[in-house]
């Protein structure tokens, strides 16, 4: 039988004791102690030693390099953003702006029949209502009011992807690292829409200082000039020394020195260049790649600093890493949902292939991910039953889309769907 002799808990010496106790001959036996002794239980020890310290440098390596990563998002009307906190900023910094509509693109627009976007909205509402929204595709009456008097108008609300675009890039990104993706937790960005102009009347000679919608039974839902929020801020570092040669004498090695970094934050490279290897020790970036000349480098910074700030609303945390097994019981599941940070939403109450004839109640939190690992509309539909902790709560659908997604990951046979029971 084969013996593994580096495995935790393996006595080698009382296993050499045992297998000497086998040899009948006395004299033999005492030489092959002696030898033992003196030659191989030291070369042994040795060897034991050097692997356990390979094994631990490689595992402080690998936390040290991959950090957390952890992303959290939120949102917040405008006028109470404080763009000189560097805890929680802006997803897109042109949102702190205020736009004005020019009368002369929105006329254009309409005369060659296209929809012409005047503003975004959050709509502070369950996923039901958002869904419904989504579904009717209905048009809305609306004003456009100008100095010199108020004109007709009709507009549709059309969920925007501009912010879910930004977290496909985050992804593509992650990828170029080489850095484990899990899933972001962003309830809000799924409930931010467009209003488009479909048809108005006023003069192309005037100023347009307001526009009012009239969102009837949705009205007390929407929310005007909220800004998303994320805790991923873009900076600009040079190479601090001239790149060296990797081991492999192909592709260079640039450093950026910590003394440019924060020592609390995480950071991966932006953008689309080529990059071999990325990693971080002492303190310093490391970067592998095939520019060979020093270069500034566009980061993500990952900052983790608590936040002190009131917001409206939770702040989101994508908590927990992809799991490292398949979870194969009912109680391992509700385990891992409770790790993911969703307790004080809901409740994994029961996972199951039963038919459900309900609307659908969760979204794919990661539905630009097409590569083959994930599921295919024709895969068999596996359910999680769940239940509200909060009644009241507009983030239950939100979480527990974000729930399902996550285990969609570990289930890529399965069409996983979310319900609440």
């Amino acid at each position: 039988m084969a013996m593994r002799f580096f495995e935790d808990g393996f006595d080698y010496k009382k296993y050499i004791d045992e297998r000497l106790l086998e040899i009948d001959d006395l004299e033999k036996r005492s030489q092959l102690r002696n030898v033992m002794g003196d030659m191989l239980l030291p070369f042994y020890e040795h060897i034991e030693e050097s692997y356990r310290n390979i094994e631990d440098r490689m595992f402080t390596a690998q936390n040290e390099n991959q950090g957390s990563f952890q992303i959290v998002t939120g949102i917040e009307e405008r006028g109470k953003i404080d763009v000189t906190d560097t805890t929680m900023v802006p997803m897109r910094m042109e949102d702190m702006e205020e736009k004005k509509i020019p009368v002369e693109e929105l006329l254009s627009a309409l005369e060659h029949e296209k929809s012409y976007r005047l503003c975004t909205v959050f709509v502070n509402a369950d996923y039901s209502v958002i869904r419904d929204i989504e579904q009717a595709d209905r048009k809305y009456r609306a004003e456009i009011i100008t100095d010199y008097g108020e004109y007709p108008a009709s507009v549709k609300l059309r969920r925007n992807r501009e912010y879910m675009d930004i977290i496909k890039k985050l992804y593509q990104e992650f990828l170029n690292n080489g850095i484990e993706w899990n899933t972001v937790c962003a309830p809000y960005l799924h409930k931010i829409f467009d209003v488009e102009a479909v048809s108005a009347e006023c003069s192309d000679e005037e100023q347009i200082q307001e526009i009012k919608v009239y969102f009837e039974e949705y009205e007390p839902y929407i929310r005007y000039h909220y800004v998303p929020l994320w805790n991923i801020r873009s900076v600009i570092a040079r190479t601090s020394a001239y790149p060296s040669f990797c081991l492999d004498r192909i592709h260079y090695e640039h450093c950026i020195y910590g003394n440019k970094l924060r020592q609390t934050s995480d950071y991966m490279v932006a953008g689309s260049k080529r990059l071999w290897s990325i990693h971080r020790s002492g303190g310093d970036l490391y970067i592998q790649c095939d520019e060979e000349q020093s270069v500034n480098w566009e980061l993500r910074e990952f900052g983790h600093e608590p936040v002190t700030r009131q917001y409206a609303l939770p702040l989101m945390k994508n908590t927990g890493s992809t799991a490292k097994r398949q979870i194969r019981t009912v109680a391992e599941a509700k385990y891992y949902v409770e790790h993911l940070g969703c307790g004080e939403y809901i409740s994994l109450v029961d996972i199951n292939q039963k038919p459900h004839t309900q609307k659908e109640e969760t979204y794919d939190c990661d539905d630009f991910i097409i590569d083959e690992i994930r599921k295919s509309s024709q895969s068999p539909a596996l359910y999680f039953e769940f239940s509200a902790i909060d009644k009241a709560s507009i983030l239950t659908r939100d979480i527990m889309s974000y729930a399902v997604s996550r285990l969609q990951l570990i289930y890529p046979e399965y069409n996983c769907k979310g319900i609440l029971v």
